[in-house]
């Protein structure tokens, strides 16, 4: 069964009590609804949610329906993502207009209850298989997060959200100390097991928003959607000390801080000042060299302070 929790729907209409009749049966069914109500503000609202389902009345001032979908579907960042079009019109030559024009499904109004979720709920289906397929060769195979190229492609989605919406997202990276040390000590299949138990920490420390890669090696990598350069310090610094006070286990170390320390990289992403993924990347590493030089449990913020002053 879909959960439906985890799916967005934004609905489109320029009638109030449109939206109401559209809105009423698929919130009961537990879905998170965002509405618009012409193409303009349904586009900037899609970048910034970025839901699974949109369902957009045809005929609406500034931009209609059909130009909203064309936009949608131009937008990597927007897909997958199902258009259901909602529509007075009955003729067969404007229900086959629309699906020419990238439309993947199509109403009829007023909707009928029962053909109205029963098309969500087969457009998420569709949304979640392409999904799964797009995470083929975009997950690592030891650990199961995501991998470098997923990194790469979230980053360039992060940014592309950012300059739309106008809300930051912080980036933070990450990198064992001593962990070569650990493998020549206890042998590489010790250093895959903490491989894991680094990455099942991280990801039960993680806020749900955020999503953790594994880039490479040692490495490791969040990106925290919309959080400012002091969310994102807080959460460094309680990163770094929940990993000393409740450390992670393996199969050869009950405290595996005691065998490796983290090193951390923070940066965030100012629309207001936009920089290119390229310098970000940089900024981040340099307060990670910055942080490994000067190991301890607490961050190091000196030049991650020079970093969001630039």
């Amino acid at each position: 069964m879909t959960d439906t929790s985890s799916h967005r729907l934004l609905i489109v209409d320029d009638d109030p009590h449109a939206r109401i009749l559209i809105r009423r049966p698929l919130r009961t069914q537990g879905y998170t609804i965002e509405e618009a109500e012409n193409g303009q503000e349904a586009l900037a609202c899609a970048m910034r949610e970025l839901p699974s389902v949109i369902l957009s009345d045809w005929m609406m001032p500034i931009m209609d329906g059909l130009t909203l979908c064309q936009r949608v579907k131009a937008e990597a960042v927007l897909n997958p993502c199902y258009f259901i079009l909602l529509t007075a019109k009955q003729d067969l030559e404007d229900k086959v207009f629309g699906l020419d024009n990238g439309v993947d499904d199509y109403i009829v109004k007023p909707a009928d209850t029962t053909e109205l979720e029963a098309r969500v709920r087969a457009g998420i289906r569709i949304v979640d298989t392409m999904r799964k397929f797009a995470n083929i060769g975009r997950t690592d195979q030891l650990t199961g997060l995501r991998n470098r190229r997923a990194f790469d492609e979230m980053l360039e989605r992060e940014r592309a959200v950012s300059d739309r919406s106008g809300q930051p997202f912080s980036l933070i990276m990450l990198d064992l100390n001593r962990f070569k040390r650990l493998n020549d000590t206890h042998g590489h299949q010790a250093g895959d097991d903490a491989l894991n138990a680094i990455a099942a920490f991280l990801q039960h420390v993680r806020r749900l928003t955020d999503t953790v890669f594994r880039i490479g090696g040692d490495e490791f990598a969040i990106i925290l959607p919309r959080a400012t350069w002091t969310d994102c310090i807080q959460y460094a610094c309680r990163l770094k000390e929940t990993f000393v006070t409740t450390p992670p286990r393996c199969s050869f170390a009950n405290n595996l801080a005691s065998e490796i320390g983290l090193s951390l990289g923070v940066t965030t992403f100012d629309p207001t000042t936009p920089v290119s993924t390229t310098k970000l990347l940089r900024l981040a590493d340099e307060d990670l060299y910055r942080d490994k030089r000067n190991p301890g449990n607490e961050l190091t913020l000196s030049r991650a302070a020079d970093s969001a002053a630039e």
